[in-house]
């Protein structure tokens, strides 16, 4: 357990809080100066990086580095409060996590400095160089890091950083369309236009049929459908997908029946159960270890927003899920008016266009998120973005790969050896400047 402030923007609030980390030091070399710092997001954390495939380790591996990650701040069980009530949840912010960070980082590269024996170059703030790691949120966090932080760390990797806090995220939509193709797209149209007629016959007969009796409100139940396709093109399913529903279209099946079974027995044991997009369990304050959307919605409905807004025309989810359900969505949850300002939030960290040095972004070709991610042909400081182009080439690709199976496994090799020529530029940039400070 790691000590953290509460508050680190009030200097006269004393209170503090134990948050969780973890460590793997399986691949650091005894004379090795490089540490990994891995960024976690809205989620509960169970070990550090140590799977085989997992980008971080083959980062260890080829530089012979440490390892480290801390749990975000409100998630698993590195809670500030024994509650979430809406007033506990006010430090729960990108702000409060970039700090948290830089302070545990800090401590530990000089816990590991006294344990090595090893001194800070002159010039230098830490013993160790720290690469930055995250993805999705913490990919935007890894961003923000460096924007914020550069004196900490010699560069970062953003796998789908969502640098871009977008209010009417209706792109989202539209890359699902665009990522499963048009015979694909139109047949999930159809297929959520039906599911929407079903409901308003008999709401509370087509819910049970999706074991979703808990999505009372309408608005949730559309939200959940919407996931589930969404979802599975996001995370490199898309093929099945797209199999699954077209070939019932072809043969004349009921797509309601379809769509119901895809759910129960693909979604769900994949993705989590329907009981998650319930307004009444997203009210619930108590604190269970694997319980996250309580706060994600926090932050989104505070600060971040990327509300999945139905496109204008050609529209994949509900035309209901628009910025009033969203708004109306956030208030019920939370009991206040509670509506992000996402125009200050991206002029505090940047948007589409941080000007964060020496961060490499790595985006899914077919992955919906990477809408809200720098631009493809964005470039500042000294690295490019870089779009890891293949079927199922889903969201943070890069860190994990291709749950669904990458169909051209060559692009994913091509896209990691990209990270680490320039995490292998970021170290000799950074020993040459330590060489010219010591001169």
């Amino acid at each position: 357990m790691f000590t953290q402030k509460t508050d680190h923007f009030n200097p006269q609030d004393t209170r503090t809080f134990q948050q969780r980390f973890w460590s793997n030091d399986e691949y650091f070399g005894t004379n090795s100066d490089i540490a990994i710092i891995y960024i976690n997001g809205e989620g509960p954390v169970m070990s550090p990086p140590h799977m085989e495939n997992d980008e971080v380790v083959i980062l260890a591996k080829h530089f012979s580095g440490f390892i480290c990650t801390l749990e975000h701040r409100y998630y698993g069980l590195s809670l500030p409060f024994k509650d979430l009530t809406t007033p506990n949840l006010q430090y729960l912010s990108s702000k409060q996590a970039l700090n948290d960070l830089a302070n545990f980082q800090t401590s530990m590269d000089q816990m590991l400095a006294k344990k090595h024996n090893k001194m800070p170059k002159p010039g230098n703030l830490l013993a160790y160089k720290w690469i930055v790691i995250g993805g999705s949120y913490s990919g935007a966090l890894t961003a923000w890091y460096r924007l914020k932080f550069p004196q900490l760390t010699i560069g970062g990797v953003a796998s789908s950083g969502v640098v871009n806090a977008i209010l009417k995220f209706t792109e989202f939509d539209e890359q699902v369309s665009e990522s499963v193709g048009p015979a694909c797209a139109a047949v999930l149209r159809k297929t959520n236009r039906e599911t929407e007629a079903a409901l308003l016959k008999d709401p509370v007969g087509l819910k049970a049929k999706f074991n979703a009796s808990s999505c009372v409100v309408n608005g949730d139940f559309y939200y959940l459908c919407a996931d589930t396709m969404a979802e599975s093109v996001q995370y490199g399913y898309q093929q099945h997908l797209c199999k699954t529903f077209m070939t019932a279209n072809k043969t004349g099946a009921n797509l309601v029946d379809t769509f119901a079974k895809y759910m129960n027995e693909f979604f769900y044991p994949i993705f989590g159960h329907a009981d998650t997009y319930a307004t009444a369990n997203q009210q619930i304050t108590n604190v269970t270890m694997m319980m996250n959307y309580r706060q994600w919605w926090y932050q989104k409905c505070s600060e971040l927003a990327y509300f999945q807004i139905a496109p204008p025309k050609d529209n994949i989810r509900c035309h209901l899920l628009d910025l009033e359900y969203h708004r109306k969505h956030c208030a019920a949850v939370f009991g206040m008016n509670l509506w992000p300002n996402t125009n200050w939030t991206n002029t505090y960290y940047g948007g589409a266009t941080p000007r964060a040095t020496k961060v490499v972004f790595m985006n899914g070709s077919q992955d919906p998120w990477r809408r809200a991610s720098v631009p493809k042909d964005f470039h500042y400081g000294s690295e490019d973005s870089y779009i890891v182009t293949c079927q199922n080439c889903g969201h943070c690709v890069d860190l994990g790969g291709c749950p669904g199976g990458c169909l051209n496994p060559q692009s994913l090799i091509k896209a990691r050896d990209f990270v680490i020529a320039a995490v292998a530029n970021f170290v000799a940039e950074a020993d040459v400047e330590a060489d010219l400070k010591e001169q």
